[in-house]
This record gives structure tokens, sequence and C-alpha cells, in this order.
């Protein structure tokens, strides 16, 4: 299944029905284990209430189960699986908690009151649809930055997350296999998949270039950082593994945290050695 509907968050809302409180619980599982872990919780916190009637249902395996927790049969669990089927959505549980207001509420009451305990909840959780994606990161300058966060939409991608530092990174996710890369003409523009399936860079459109080895033609043993020890070999590593900007490199090598002297110096030295990458990757098109 390359997507599927489920809730975003845990969520609960309730409402009075003749005298009685319905309380609807839900929250997207995986597991079996974590639907069960759920049901009791609820259990534990509503150990008053007259009922905790739940259902879920679970990619793994096909799973559903539901519980009338001592209501008439098919008057409670049955209605709460029936609202889950039919809003299309699967890996959550849902518990429909009810104290009991004194009032009988007859088997055709009981159904729409539990119905709707399941409906609320689903809508406090909020329904979204899940689907496979790459999440990637394209590291751009300044004035690229307004075309390719036009393009990244029309490849049907999200942007989520944006860095404005010396260089600007933009992280998205784009559904499906393999990302394109949003801006072929972009000079100095890479992007790196972030997938399980491995991670390639895609430099100016280029597929597949692999391991490009930089920074021969200087000093790779010589200090850059000295509160941490690191030579300009350390950087020329990173900038290899897709680091392409001071913070990228600073996250991988811990290069300037300390006293900060040597920003400047790993900022040119990155420059120059993605300068010499695309170099590199333009000889071996």
């Amino acid at each position: 299944m390359d997507q599927y509907r489920t809730v975003k968050n845990e969520a609960e809302d309730e409402f009075v029905e003749r005298r009685s409180r319905f309380i609807g619980r839900v929250k997207p599982v995986k597991t079996e284990e974590d639907a069960v872990s759920f049901i009791r919780a609820c259990k534990s916190k509503y150990w008053d209430a007259s009922h905790n009637v739940y259902a879920y249902s679970l990619r793994e395996g096909s799973v559903r189960r539901y519980s009338d927790d001592g209501e008439p049969q098919g008057t409670a669990g049955v209605p709460v699986l029936e609202v889950l089927q039919k809003s299309g959505v699967t890996d959550l549980v849902v518990v429909v908690t009810r104290y009991f207001g004194g009032v009988l509420l007859g088997a055709g009451g009981l159904v729409r009151a539990y119905s709707h305990g399941a409906k609320i909840a689903l809508d406090a959780g909020r329904i979204i649809t899940m689907a496979l994606c790459q999440t990637a990161e394209l590291v751009c300058d300044y004035n690229q930055y307004g075309r390719l966060l036009s393009l990244i939409p029309e490849a049907g991608g999200v942007v989520t997350d944006t860095q404005f530092t010396d260089v600007v990174e933009i992280s998205f996710q784009i559904p499906g296999g393999k990302p394109a890369c949003v801006e072929p003409k972009a000079g100095g523009c890479y992007q790196r998949k972030r997938s399980g399936a491995g991670c390639r860079r895609i430099i100016c459109g280029v597929e597949g270039l692999g391991r490009i080895r930089i920074g021969r033609d200087m000093n790779r043993n010589k200090v850059i950082c000295k509160c941490r020890r690191l030579t300009k070999g350390d950087v020329a590593d990173a900038v290899e593994q897709g680091a392409v900007s001071f913070r990228q490199v600073k996250k991988a090598t811990r290069a300037g945290d300390a006293c900060g002297h040597c920003k400047k110096k790993i900022k040119k030295l990155i420059r120059k050695l993605t300068e010499d990458h695309n170099q590199a990757a333009e000889k071996r098109r």
C-alpha cells in the first residue's frame, strides 16, 4: 500500500446524550501492542466509567478488533469499527468512554451515540493521508531561492524546513520513488536523498556520480580548527559526505563550536571544496 489514511495526533472530544457523558479518544498506532496499551491506559484513567468501548484497525496483518465492554451486543464496538471503515482510516485505535446518566438510550440510541463518539474523536485527531516519499535537502545560493521555492511544489514536493546561513538550505519531501532534481541549471546546487535505499548525491541534475575525492591538492593534515584539532582533510571528508554549508560541516565535525575563530576559514574552504566537486562532476559527465 503506497498510501493510507490515519489520524495525525492523539486527541479526544466529548458530548452529552440524555445525561450520559461520552468521551471519544483516538491515537495513531503501528502495532496491536500499542493499541492494547492505549486501551489499558484509557481504562485506567476512566476506571469509574460505565463502559470503555474500543475498536482498532491496523495495516499490519489486516487486524480489526472491537469490544462492546458490557453494552448490548452490536450496539457499541461494531458501530465504532464501522466509523473507522467508512472513513477509510487505519493504524489507529479509538476508545469511546461512557458515564451512564440514568436514562436508557435503547439499541438505536446507543449505536448513534457510540458512532458519534468515534466520529468526533477522528475529527479531533485530524485525518491525514500518509504516502511514501523521499526526504531531501537542497542547498542553493540566495539568488536561486525564489525559483526553487516555486519549483518544489510543481514537482509535488512539500517544504518542511528552511535555514538561512551563508547559503539557503531547503528540506522538503516529495512523493514516490526518487526525487527529480528540481533545478538542473542551478550551478553549485546540491540535493541529497536521505532515504533508506541509500544516499546518492544529485549535483546540477547529474545523478549517480558516486564519491568524488576532493581536496587532494591541499595539505589535508593541516589543522584548521585548533579547539577541536580538526584538519582540512576532516572538512573535506564532511563535504564528500554531503555537507555543503558551514552549519552542516559543524554538525558533522563540531568545527567552530568552541571559540568560533575558525568559522571564516572553514566557510572559505567549503566554498573551494564544493567548487572542486562541481568541476570534478563536470569532467565525469
